[in-house]
């Protein structure tokens, strides 16, 4: 079994562009019974736009040859084209030119498929001992195990066909792995939960004057409040806003058999 995809048929898209809304919105539902609120500090900020299909490609491929799993998985596919090979070496080729040139093509492939993955393993066990780059390890685990929860499809051409609910995780991953790579801390942290859970984070230093002013820390919680006070209008507008739809399509709804 796979680790994660590598390439699989679209599945068959519906017309039924009624069920298709309906899906959608039971999704958003999904994803939207939790609001997260973080105010961070960070050295610079990102001018790149997040493209779903590149970062799922870049993803996935990172997955592959820079996690313990996705390595073995590279060496089990590696040994099965190793002994495909050796066996059709051992049976005498045929004459046909084109024959042979297809089996030398296939061999210069594996050699350097193989060059690849020991690359790979050699600078997965240097990045092991170099505590900024196994923080990336650690962040494509996290992005491993939620990629396998996905039920990715891909076209002819292997491109990802992605839903609404896979870019949002996917915009999520994104995220994250940018604020790892350019080291933004979170200073101030709040989740809302649908039930009216309030939890509320705040780093120790915002309460240290050894390490920020009064004034500083302040400033910060109080961007914070702000911050928190604008998502929570937004959230309660897209929840009426999703309700409101769902109420207008309970006329269109199929009748139960």
């Amino acid at each position: 079994m796979a680790l994660f995809p590598t390439k699989k048929e679209a599945k068959p898209q519906s017309s039924e562009t009624l069920r298709r809304f309906r899906e959608t919105l039971k999704d958003i539902l999904q994803e939207i019974t939790t609001l997260e609120i973080n105010t961070m500090v960070v050295r610079e900020i990102p001018c790149q736009k997040f493209d779903p299909e590149g970062f799922c490609r870049r993803l996935l491929n990172d997955i592959r040859y820079q996690t313990r799993e996705g390595l073995k998985q590279v060496a089990a596919e590696l040994g099965d084209r190793s002994e495909n090979l050796q066996q059709r070496g051992l049976v005498p080729q045929s004459q046909a030119p084109f024959v042979q040139d297809e089996y030398r093509k296939e061999l210069i492939k594996y050699n350097l498929d193989l060059e690849r993955y020991q690359e790979a393993e050699r600078r997965f066990l240097e990045q092991e001992a170099d505590p900024q780059q196994r923080s990336y390890q650690e962040f494509l685990q996290v992005a491993y195990r939620q990629i396998l929860d996905l039920d990715l499809t891909f076209d002819a051409q292997g491109e990802p066909r992605l839903s609404s609910i896979e870019v949002r995780v996917l915009r999520k991953l994104w995220e994250l792995e940018l604020s790892l790579l350019h080291e933004d801390v979170i200073f101030a942290q709040t989740t809302l939960h649908l039930d009216g859970d309030l939890t509320n984070r705040y780093r120790r230093e915002l309460f240290d004057r050894r390490v920020f002013a009064p004034e500083t820390a302040q400033s910060i919680l109080q961007l914070h409040h702000t911050g928190v006070e604008n998502a929570e209008k937004q959230w309660n507008g897209l929840i009426q806003l999703v309700v409101g739809l769902i109420e207008r399509l309970i006329p269109f709804r199929r009748p139960s058999p």
